[in-house]
């Protein structure tokens, strides 16, 4: 296992390193002296005034036969649980207190925000020695012809 995840994380690197020359799109910050974890995703911030949108991009980058996604997750405050007080195991779904101070929308802003800006690019185990360059030259592409 730590050998593939030190793959991901060279290519995970690489391809960020890369990113720096493409102003719509920004790496999740990492703290210094963090070490990145899980390598599951492979999430980026869209910049919304770049690229005609979050939509348009992710359908470019497809085109050019790489996967791309908004997140597969949803917010912790919008499941069912937190925004409605709900038990999901019990069979009535009852809610689990009387007077819920359930989340709303809203309540989270700036998580909001940012989630809908998350793309999520390809994450390869092992991918071709020149795959962050390609992945760098796909996303600079003028993407146009998306409709």
């Amino acid at each position: 296992m730590a050998a593939l995840n030190e793959r991901r994380h060279d290519y995970v690197e690489k391809v960020e390193e890369k990113l720096k020359k493409n102003p719509g799109l920004t790496p999740v910050h990492v703290y210094p002296r963090a070490k990145r974890g899980g390598y599951n995703a492979f999430p980026v911030i869209h910049k919304p005034e770049y690229h005609h949108g979050l939509d348009t991009q992710q359908q470019a980058i497809r085109q050019e036969g790489l996967s791309a996604s908004s997140s597969p997750y949803s917010l912790l405050h919008r499941l069912p649980l937190f925004a409605q007080g709900f038990d999901m195991v019990k069979e009535n779904r009852e809610p689990l207190f009387g007077d819920c101070q359930c989340y709303q929308e809203g309540d989270f802003l700036n998580s909001e925000k940012i989630f809908k800006q998350l793309l999520f690019l390809p994450m390869l185990s092992d991918p071709v020695p020149d795959a962050a360059e390609k992945i760098q030259v796909m996303l600079q592409r003028p993407i146009d012809r998306v409709a």
